[in-house]
């Protein structure tokens, strides 16, 4: 018989990494978040939403602005002087054109303006922009929670299928142990050809499992390295992802998803929103000074560069615009009510969804318990039928059936406790637990 060489150089790495100290899963975590692109994309969302705070806060202040202009007319402005008696000396006689400033006009101004009352529409904005901030640290949260829980499902996943490789292997090894057992009953006729070709077929039949188990697990060890830069067969075998009480589901979902605190931030920008829209068609008033230095400047027949200065206040005040208002507003509004029905939505479905987890994980308790009674029973049940079939009071198919049947439980109680594992893990994210919570 060929005995099976060929092993994927990972798992062969993993078996390496025993004599060596592992690392924790939550520090491969940690690792993943501070590589993840999506992480630091999110990360600049963050810190852009903090600038637009920074910049509807200094709307408020003044500000001071440098403007200049040229303007060239064809012609001036004249006067006739009427011809009322006689000219005083050095003014022009009765009848006399004076012409007034200049074909060239230049003008430079330095102005400062200080908003007085805006009808909210800036202290509003500064609230909207910080609502947006505490989103966008809400978004960054659960993008964190996603990110965590891709690494655990690829190591959950990984560990899964170690434990089907090395159940698998054992099966082999017994069956390899039991052929060759057959092959000298074979030889001293006391065991039939079929029997031998039976236990061959068997273990063909566990090698190929382990090909398709060796693709599969470099597939996730792949995926869990991408993630987090970490080989997963250098992770400790004993994580347990911490078990949220059924009890506690619901509350902790409600009180404390990342992404129903994102609605209500939302919310609270449109409610802001809504005011803005009001305050735009509310009286804006304005205070401004401004300094000139122009030609002709105020004197407009020295005609002469000189300074000036003006100041005062500037009012808006809408009069008749169709009643724009009322439909602005109700566009708010229906932005209002979709993001509602989208966060009812959520609600309903992720609630659906714990209800199936939960129910799921109450599941597999039950499961482990019964294989735990399903192995021990088969392995009495192959003690018995080793020995009938060494006296040839059973076929051999019957005892073979016996322990891939053992083989199949042992299976099927390592799945059951790695699944329990992922259930755990997906009903904290479910409820949005933290990776600090963790």
């Amino acid at each position: 018989m060929k005995k099976l060489t060929l092993f994927p150089l990972l798992f062969f790495a993993g078996l390496a990494l025993n004599g060596v100290e592992k690392i924790p899963l939550s520090k491969a975590i940690e690792n993943g978040l501070q590589t993840s692109f999506q992480l630091k994309n999110q990360l600049l969302e963050e810190e852009a939403a903090q600038i637009g705070t920074t910049s509807a806060a200094m709307k408020m202040l003044f500000n001071i602005d440098f403007s200049g202009s040229y303007l060239y007319k064809s012609q001036q402005m004249e006067i006739t002087l009427p011809g009322i008696g006689p000219a005083p000396a050095g003014v022009s006689g009765p009848g006399q054109t004076i012409v007034a400033g200049s074909k060239h006009n230049v003008d430079l101004k330095l102005a400062l303006t200080q908003p007085l009352f805006s009808g909210g529409i800036l202290s509003q904005s500064l609230k909207k922009e910080r609502f947006n901030v505490q989103s966008e640290k809400y978004l960054t949260e659960l993008k964190k929670i996603d990110i965590a829980g891709q690494i655990k499902t690829a190591y959950l996943n990984f560990r899964l299928l170690t434990e089907k490789r090395r159940s698998h292997e054992l099966l082999l090894e017994e069956m390899t142990l039991h052929l060759k057992k057959i092959e000298l009953l074979v030889r001293e006729e006391l065991a039939k050809k079929t029997d031998l070709l039976e236990t061959e077929a068997t273990c063909a039949e566990a090698r190929l499992g382990l090909l398709d188990l060796d693709v599969a697990m470099t597939a996730e060890e792949l995926r869990f390295q991408r993630l987090t830069g970490f080989d997963a067969a250098a992770i400790e075998d004993d994580y347990r992802e911490p078990e949220l009480p059924a009890a506690e589901a619901g509350s902790r979902f409600r009180s404390g998803h990342p992404l129903l605190k994102v609605w209500e931030e939302k919310l609270h920008m449109l409610q802001a929103q809504r005011r803005i829209v009001s305050g735009t068609y509310l009286p804006q008033l304005n205070g401004f000074a401004e300094l000139h230095y122009g030609r002709p400047g105020i004197d407009f027949f020295k005609n002469e560069w000189s300074f000036y200065f003006q100041g005062g206040v500037a009012l808006y005040l809408p009069v008749f615009n169709w009643n724009r208002m009322r439909h602005d507003l109700e566009l708010v509004d229906l932005a209002a009510r979709k993001l509602e029905n989208q966060r009812d939505d959520f609600i309903a479905e992720t609630e659906r969804n714990l209800q199936s987890l939960l129910f799921s994980r109450d599941k597999i308790k039950n499961k482990l318990a019964t294989l735990d009674e399903l192995i021990g029973l088969a392995e009495e049940e192959l003690r018995i039928k080793e020995r009938l079939y060494l006296e040839n009071q059973i076929a051999h198919t019957d005892f073979l059936a016996a322990v891939t049947g053992r083989e199949r439980y042992r299976s099927q109680k390592q799945e059951s406790l790695t699944q329990l594992q992922l259930l755990n893990a997906a009903i904290n994210a479910a409820c949005g637990q933290s990776v600090e919570d963790k």
